[in-house]
């Protein structure tokens, strides 16, 4: 069972309806600006140079917060939008996207969750059940004196190592 309400009690609609607005805002106006700002330059250099210190792809959160010149220049960024009337709410991996594209990408993973938990999958119908897998070393089973003068407890055929000795 998965709530359809986040923490602070909004459903999760409506938390998409405001994504979804943000998003909007944001291509707009990245969409009327043409070339790059100064600010976004300084911004789009910082990342750069950061990611060519790169070996593997890193998280944006990770890159952000480890890279001095980055978080600098990204918080000037974010900060002039924000303050700007009325304010615009940028996230960074989507302004890589609307504004440095040509240089920068994003990676999005394409990964499967499932929204509901269910009992395993219904059986075709006329299916037969799964066969019982066959013995490894199959044949009859012999029993017989053991070296201690016993009965020797069953087992197959053939279940003697290769090249032990036989008796």
């Amino acid at each position: 069972w998965r709530s359809t309400t986040d923490l602070l009690g909004v459903s999760k609609e409506a938390n998409k309806e405001v994504f979804d607005q943000r998003d909007q805002a944001m291509v707009e106006y990245f969409s009327r600006m043409g070339p790059l700002q100064p600010m976004e330059r300084r911004l789009r250099d910082a990342l750069v140079a950061a990611c060519s210190h790169a070996t593997a792809p890193l998280r944006v959160s990770d890159l952000v917060n480890t890279d001095a010149a980055l978080k600098e220049a990204w918080l000037e960024a974010k900060n002039r939008w924000i303050t700007m009337t009325p304010p615009l709410e940028v996230s960074f991996s989507r302004w890589v996207e609307l504004r440095v594209s040509d240089e920068v990408k994003v990676l999005r993973e394409p990964y499967v969750v499932l929204n509901r938990k269910r009992g395993p999958p219904p059986a075709a119908a006329g299916a037969l059940p799964a066969a019982k897998a066959p013995r490894i070393n199959g044949g009859p089973v012999r029993a017989g004196p053991s070296s201690f003068g016993g009965v020797r407890s069953s087992k197959p055929i053939g279940s003697r190592p290769i090249g032990a000795p036989g008796r």
